[in-house]
C-alpha cells in the first residue's frame, strides 16, 4: 500500500515522490470497484460454510444475501474480501451486517485516504496561499495616497462602529477586502450604517 509519512502537504513534495504516486495509481487499477454480485454470493458462502450460520430456507438466503450485497456493495472489492476472511478468522457466529461493515470500514477508509493522496501527489497541487496574502490581497497595489485614504477611512469606521470606543466588546473587527470593486463596495455600505 501507498503510505505518506509526516505532516501532509502535497504541495513540497518532490519529483520522485510525484512519479511514485503516479507508478502505484498505475499500478492498483480499479482497486476502488466494489464486488460483483457473483463474487460477492461466493465469498459469503465461504463465510457461511466456515462460520456457525443459522438454517434458512432457500428465500431467506437469497434475501439475506441482498441485504448484505446492499449493505456492503459500495466498499472497494478488495476490502471486502479482507474483511470476509477476518470475519472467518475471527467470528464465532455468523456475523450481521453491522459486524461487517465495522470490519470493513476502516480499512475502506484508509484505502479511500491512500488513494486520494496519491492522485493529489499525482496533479502536483498549487502552493497553499499564505493566510497574509489571502487578507491582503490587493493592498500592495495601492498607491501611497490610496493607503493614507484607505486608513483613515477605516479609522473613521472603527470608530463609528465602536470599536475604539468599547461599545462593541465581544465584537469581531470589520474585514475590509482589499481588492478595489469589493473594498469600495464594502466600505461604502459600513459608512452607510
Amino acid at each position: 500500500m501507498y503510505t505518506v509519512e509526516g505532516p501532509w502537504e502535497p504541495w513540497e513534495a518532490s519529483d520522485e515522490v510525484r512519479e511514485e504516486a503516479r507508478v502505484w495509481l498505475e499500478a492498483i487499477g480499479d482497486v476502488e470497484k466494489p464486488l460483483e454480485r457473483r463474487a460477492f454470493e461466493d465469498a459469503m458462502l465461504g463465510l457461511s460454510y466456515t462460520v456457525g450460520m443459522p438454517k434458512t430456507g432457500k428465500i431467506d438466503a437469497k434475501g439475506r444475501l441482498r441485504a448484505y450485497h446492499a449493505a456492503l456493495g459500495d466498499l472497494p472489492g478488495v476490502v471486502v474480501l479482507e474483511g470476509i476472511e477476518e470475519a472467518i478468522k475471527t467470528c464465532k457466529w455468523f456475523p450481521g451486517v453491522a459486524e461487517l461493515r465495522g470490519l470493513m470500514e476502516p480499512q475502506a477508509k484508509e484505502l479511500r485516504l491512500q488513494i486520494e493522496r496519491a492522485r493529489t501527489l499525482a496533479r502536483k497541487p498549487e502552493p497553499k496561499p499564505k493566510l497574509v496574502a489571502q487578507i491582503l490581497k490587493g493592498y500592495a497595489t495601492l498607491t501611497e495616497a490610496q493607503r493614507v485614504e484607505h486608513e483613515q477611512r477605516m479609522a473613521k469606521l472603527r470608530v463609528k462602529l465602536g470599536f475604539d470606543t468599547g461599545k462593541a466588546r465581544g465584537l469581531n473587527p470589520v474585514y475590509v477586502p482589499f481588492s478595489d470593486e469589493e473594498r469600495e463596495k464594502t466600505l461604502r455600505k459600513l459608512e452607510g450604517r
